[in-house]
């Protein structure tokens, strides 16, 4: 998948927590991700009044690889902004909309 800009990089990163929250009630989702040279590993969690939930849910392919192209696109945009190398990112997602990355 080519991502031409860093919105649509966080739009897909929504978009996979969404799918993993599923049906569930929640107050923040939480992707975790840790950057290697040439692979992503993630791990996302579910925040509601009532628990968390940090359980593995299979996800489709697809899902999958665009969330890691994403993650990809957005250690180039950092490197290519600030000089910085990122190996990981935390993307935290509102009911509301709003994120913080």
């Amino acid at each position: 998948m080519i991502i031409s800009n860093e919105d649509e990089a966080y739009h897909i990163l929504a978009k996979a927590l969404l799918e993993h929250a599923g049906d569930d009630m929640w107050d923040k989702l939480v992707l975790n991700t840790k950057i290697f040279n040439k692979m992503s590993r993630s791990e996302k969690t579910i925040y509601s009044s009532e628990k968390v939930v940090e359980e593995y849910r299979e996800l489709s392919n697809g899902i999958l690889l665009s969330e890691h192209d994403a993650a990809m696109y957005l250690k180039e945009y950092i490197y290519n902004l600030t000089g910085d190398r990122i190996w990981g990112l935390t993307f935290t997602l509102y009911p509301d909309g709003k994120f913080e990355i």
